[in-house]
């Protein structure tokens, strides 16, 4: 995970959860029909497990992660599939 030392920057994290473990993630991501910005948030999280959501929010051009997750989760969730945020563990 990357971290950051300004504050402001602190974001909530996506991961992918996995239900189904798994190669076939990828395949299952492509076939549920996401597109747009929930398709690259989608892929990116899945390939990036734990990035910040500021990351995700310029790596994919999305300027609002939390709508384009809800987009997804709503197809990725007939795969086995969610996007789940968390809060960064702090830093000591």
């Amino acid at each position: 995970m990357e971290t950051t030392k300004n504050p402001a920057a602190v974001a909530a994290t996506c991961e992918a959860q996995k239900v189904n473990q798994g190669q076939s993630n990828y395949s299952k991501v492509a076939s549920v029909g996401l597109s747009g910005q929930a398709r690259r948030v989608a892929f990116f999280v899945l390939e990036n497990p734990g990035t910040l959501t500021h990351n995700i929010a310029q790596r994919c051009a999305v300027g609002n992660v939390s709508d384009a997750c809800g987009r997804a989760n709503s197809k990725l969730y007939r795969a086995g599939l969610r996007l789940v945020c968390s809060m960064p563990k702090p830093q000591v």
